[in-house]
Order: structure tokens, then sequence, then C-alpha cells
């Protein structure tokens, strides 16, 4: 979840010109870590083989409907961006709205959930080679898709909301 619910959080929390300064401050870190990292990078290699460009997209379109895991894969995660955008448009602004929590509220809560996803997926990282990849995660899709929706549809307080899509986003 980016965008400027997240960016809302720190607004929320710590007041709009320390934001700001939060803000500015991890971009110059991240200025700083690509930095650090170009002089590893060599310059890409010319993959241009005279062969248009239509072609290549054929190919690659082939290659995938070939491969039953990769295309199932590549249509579950283009259908679940599509419904995390409508989590992000629909759900949270007009449940602002309705419950009166404003917009503080979904800052707060999707800066929640963006930074306990990042934490997940560092965890997942250094742990996902010891554990079984099917029921992991088919566990792990249901937790996060299910519960992130399910607190919506109940008159729950924004702090429970927030430790819901806390343990969504490990």
């Amino acid at each position: 979840s980016g965008g400027a619910g997240p960016a809302a959080g720190p607004v929320a929390l710590v007041g709009p010109a320390t934001a700001l300064g939060l803000n500015a401050a991890m971009v110059g870190l991240a200025g700083l870590v690509v930095l650090a990292g170009l002089h590893e990078v060599g310059a890409p290699a010319d993959r241009d083989d005279g062969t248009p460009y239509v072609a290549r997209l054929a190919e690659g379109w082939r290659h995938l409907r070939g491969d039953p895991v990769l295309l199932a894969l590549t249509g579950m995660i283009a259908a679940t961006n599509l419904l995390d955008q409508g989590f992000a448009v629909v759900l949270l602004p007009v449940w602002a709205s309705a419950s009166g929590a404003g917009v503080a509220a979904v800052g707060v809560l999707t800066m929640a959930f963006a930074g306990s996803a990042a934490l997940g997926a560092a965890l997942a990282a250094a742990w996902a080679e010891r554990l079984p990849r099917l029921p992991t995660y088919a566990l792990c899709f249901l937790i996060v898709g299910l519960l992130r929706y399910a607190v919506f549809l109940l008159d729950l307080p924004v702090v429970t909301m927030l430790g819901t899509l806390v343990v969504a986003g490990l």
C-alpha cells in the first residue's frame, strides 16, 4: 500500500513540518543507498537484436502461457492488485467518511500496514526456505486478504483495526 495513505500517517502522528523533514531525510537516505549501489552495477547489455517490440512481447506472452504456475501467479497478483486498488481508493475513504475517523486514521492505518508489510517481507526473506510453500502461501494470503477487508465490515475501534492491519501486513 503506497501513495498518499502512508504519507498521511506521519503527518497525523508528528505534524506536517516534522513529517516533511522526515520525508526529506528518507529521500536523502534513499539517494545515498542508490549512489552506494551504483558502482557495482555495470551498464545494461544492449539487447536490441533488431526484433520488433511486438514480436518480443508476443514471445513473452507465449512463455507465460506455457508455464501454468507462472500464469496462475501472474493472474492472481493482477487480481489482488485490482482488489488492493479498491481497498485504497474506495473502501478506506468511504470508511473514513462514514465512521468519522477522518484522513488521519486512514494515514495511520495504511502506514502501519505498509510498515508491517515491509517487516513481513524481510522475515519472509530470512525464513521462507524453511517453510512449506503452498500451505504458507495459502494461509498468509487468506490472513492478509480476509482480515484486511473483514475489519471494515465491523464497527471496531481504530486501535483494533490498527492491530489487525499490522498482523495482516506481516
